[in-house]
C-alpha cells in the first residue's frame, strides 16, 4: 500500500469543524460581553476598539486602524461646477484612499445635466496627490469635460461605462526617486463609449471588456479576458496582453506590442487569443499609423506631464518602425458579418 497513507473520515472531519467554529463563536460572544456589547454583530466596523497587540517593530498598523470619515464622493466637484461655471475648474490635491469611491462620478452627471440644460459650465481638471490609490469606480460614468490624472493606482471598476473625459493613471514617485505602481484593477473601462483613458502600470483581469468606442492604452501588463465582447474603440497594450483575450469581440482594434525578446513574438501573442476568439493578426497598416500615433503620443505627452522623459521617449521610438513594434488585432469577417456571425 501507500506509505503514510491517511483514510480521510469525513463525518469526524465534519464534526471537528463545527466545534471549531462552535469554540470561536463562543470565544468572541466572551470577548463581546467584556467590552460590554450584547451582540457580536455591534462590533461591525468598530475599528476605534482595535489595538495592535505584538509585531509593532515589524509593521505598524495603526494607520489601518484610524477610523474613517465618510463624505460623499464628488462633492467638491460638483460645487466647482456650479459655483464657477464659467471657469476652468483648479487642480485638486487631494489624497485619494482606498475609502474614496466613485470619484468624479456626481460631478460628470451634474456637468450632463447642466449641458442638457443649456448652462454654460466648466470642465472638471482634477491632479490628485501623488501617491493616492482611488477606491472602486474612480472616474465611473465620466463624460465629456472631465479631466483627471491620478499618479498613484485605482481598484476596480475605474472608468466603467464612460461616456468622454480623459483619465490618466500613471506611476508615483516614491522616496527614493523610483517611479512605481500605476495600476488599476478589474474591469477597468468595463463598456466605455466615449474619452480617453491612460494606464500606465498593468490592469487586473477582464481589461475594457465590452469596450464601445473609446480610445484606451495600458503601459504594463494585462492579467487576462481582456477585450471581451469589444464592440468598437481602440486600444494599445505595451505589455503582456494576458491569456484569454478578445473572446466575442465584434468590432474595434486592438495593438499588441511586438517584442520577440520579451517573448511577445508572433506565436506567442497568438497563444494568448481566447479559444474562440475570431480575430485575426497583422501588422498595421498605413491606415493604421495615425490612429496609432495619436494613442501613443497622448500616452507620452501624459509622461513628459510627470517627467518620466526617458519612457515617453522610448514608447515614441517604437512608432519608427511601427510594423515591426505592433500587430494589430481585428474581428474576422465570420463575426462581423451578420449574415455568418455566430455570435
Amino acid at each position: 500500500g501507500v506509505k503514510r497513507f491517511e483514510p480521510r473520515e469525513f463525518e469526524r472531519a465534519v464534526e471537528n469543524l463545527a466545534r471549531f467554529f462552535t469554540a470561536l463563536r463562543e470565544e468572541l460572544a466572551r470577548i463581546a460581553a467584556q467590552l460590554g456589547v450584547s451582540a457580536t454583530t455591534d462590533l461591525v466596523g468598530r475599528t476605534d476598539l482595535l489595538a495592535q497587540a505584538r509585531g509593532l517593530d515589524r509593521v505598524d498598523l495603526r494607520e489601518l486602524l484610524e477610523p474613517v470619515t465618510w463624505t460623499q464622493p464628488g462633492r467638491r466637484e460638483v460645487r466647482v461646477i456650479a459655483g464657477v461655471a464659467l471657469e476652468e475648474a483648479e487642480e485638486d490635491e487631494r489624497t485619494l484612499r482606498a475609502a474614496d469611491r466613485f470619484v468624479a462620478t456626481d460631478a460628470s452627471g451634474e456637468l450632463a445635466r447642466l449641458r442638457i440644460a443649456g448652462a454654460s459650465v466648466a470642465n472638471i481638471a482634477s491632479s490628485y496627490r501623488e501617491g493616492s490609490v482611488a477606491g472602486n469606480g474612480f472616474a465611473a460614468y465620466a463624460t465629456d469635460g472631465v479631466a483627471l490624472t491620478l499618479r498613484g493606482g485605482a481598484q476596480d471598476g475605474a472608468a466603467k461605462t464612460a461616456l468622454g473625459g480623459t483619465v490618466a493613471i500613471l506611476k508615483a514617485r516614491n522616496a527614493a526617486g523610483r517611479f512605481l505602481d500605476g495600476s488599476v484593477g478589474k474591469c477597468f473601462a468595463y463598456g466605455a463609449q466615449r474619452g480617453r483613458f491612460l494606464v500606465q502600470g498593468g490592469a487586473d483581469a477582464r481589461a475594457a471588456i465590452r469596450l464601445s468606442g473609446a480610445q484606451v492604452v495600458f503601459g504594463g501588463d494585462l492579467r487576462g479576458f481582456a477585450f471581451e465582447y469589444m464592440t468598437g474603440g481602440t486600444a494599445v497594450v505595451l505589455g503582456d496582453p494576458g491569456r484569454w483575450i478578445c473572446s466575442g469581440m465584434s468590432g474595434g482594434v486592438v495593438y499588441l506590442r511586438h517584442d520577440p525578446a520579451r517573448g511577445l513574438d508572433d506565436a506567442a501573442l497568438r497563444d494568448r487569443f481566447a479559444k474562440g476568439a475570431k480575430v485575426h493578426m497583422k501588422p498595421p497598416r498605413d491606415e493604421d499609423l495615425p490612429a496609432l500615433r495619436e494613442l501613443i503620443d497622448a500616452y507620452a505627452d501624459a509622461l513628459v506631464a510627470t517627467e518620466q522623459y526617458e519612457a515617453a521617449a522610448y514608447v515614441r521610438s517604437l512608432l519608427e518602425d511601427a510594423a515591426a513594434n505592433f500587430r494589430a488585432i481585428r474581428p474576422g469577417a465570420d463575426i462581423t458579418d451578420q449574415t455568418v456571425s455566430t455570435e
